[in-house]
C-alpha cells in the first residue's frame, strides 16, 4: 500500500466525513479495478430496509393480480411482474447472477395460485432478496482479498481457493435447485472483478460446468477438482 492510501486509511479511521469513500476508489485505481466494483461496494454499505419496503409493497401490489389472471410463470403478466421487481432491488444486487435471475430461485415452485398463497410468496421472495444482497457482499469480500504475492504457488493456491469459495457461496444460496450452476460462472468472473479482470475478458467455463454440475444435486468432489483445475488454468495468466 502506497503512502496516499495509508494515509486515506488514516483519515478513514479518525472518522473524517468522505474518506471512506476516497479510499475505495483510490484503492481500486492502484489495483486497476473499475470504478463500478466501489459503485456496488458502496451499494452494499447503504440500509436495505427501503429497498425491502419498497419490494413488500410492489409484491402485495401485484401478486393478487397474478393470481386472478392465473399466469404461467412464461406468461406475459409475470414477465412484467419480474421486471418491476428487479427494477426496485436494483441493478448491483443483480451483478454476478444469470441474466434470468427468479425470485425464490425456481418460481414456478412459488407463484402463488390462490390468494391464501400469497403472503408465503412474499415472505419467500423477500428472503431471498435478502440472500441475494448477502451473496453479492460475500462475492465482493472475495474480490477484494486478492493475492499481494507473486509466487506461482502462492497464487495458485489463491485461486482455487477463490474458484471453491464462490462455488460454496451459490451453493448455499441457490440451494442446487432448478439450473443452479449457471450462476457459477458470472460469479466467477464479479469476484474476479475485484482483482482487476474485465468481464469481457475472462474466459468462460459454462461448457464444463453444465457438462460435470446437474440441477437439484450438490456436485460430487471429482467434478468440483476439475473446475477448479479449468479455472486456474484458464484465469492465471490473464492476473495483473
Amino acid at each position: 500500500m502506497d503512502e496516499d492510501l495509508r494515509e486515506l486509511e488514516r483519515r478513514v479511521a479518525q472518522g473524517e466525513p468522505g474518506a471512506h469513500e476516497r479510499f475505495l476508489y483510490a484503492r481500486a485505481r492502484a489495483r486497476g479495478v473499475s470504478e463500478s466494483w466501489v459503485e456496488l461496494e458502496l451499494s452494499l454499505e447503504l440500509d436495505p430496509a427501503p429497498v425491502r419496503a419498497a419490494a413488500e409493497a410492489l409484491l402485495r401490489e401485484r401478486l393478487p393480480k397474478l393470481v386472478a389472471s392465473e399466469p404461467g410463470y412464461r406468461h406475459p403478466v409475470y414477465g412484467e411482474y419480474l421486471e418491476a421487481l428487479k427494477a426496485v432491488v436494483a441493478r448491483p444486487w443483480f451483478h454476478g447472477l444469470s441474466e434470468d435471475w427468479q425470485p425464490s430461485w425456481c418460481p414456478c415452485h412459488w407463484l402463488p395460485r390462490q390468494a391464501d398463497q400469497i403472503e408465503r410468496c412474499v415472505a419467500r421472495t423477500l428472503e431471498q432478496i435478502e440472500s441475494l444482497r448477502l451473496h453479492t457482499a460475500r462475492l465482493v469480500e472475495l474480490g477484494n482479498a486478492r493475492p499481494e504475492s507473486d509466487d506461482p504457488l502462492a497464487r495458485a493456491q489463491h485461486l482455487r481457493g477463490l474458484a471453491s469459495d464462490v462455488l460454496e457461496a451459490v451453493i448455499e444460496g441457490s440451494g442446487c435447485n432448478d439450473a443452479w450452476y449457471r450462476d457459477v460462472e458470472p460469479a466467477l468472473c464479479q469476484a474476479l472483478e475485484g482483482w482487476g479482470l474485465d468481464d469481457a475478458d475472462l474466459p468462460r467455463c459454462e461448457d464444463l460446468i453444465s457438462d460435470k454440475f446437474s440441477s437439484w444435486m450438490q456436485p460430487n468432489p471429482e467434478a468440483v477438482e476439475l473446475l477448479l483445475d479449468a479455472f486456474y488454468e484458464e484465469v492465471e495468466g490473464l492476473l495483473p
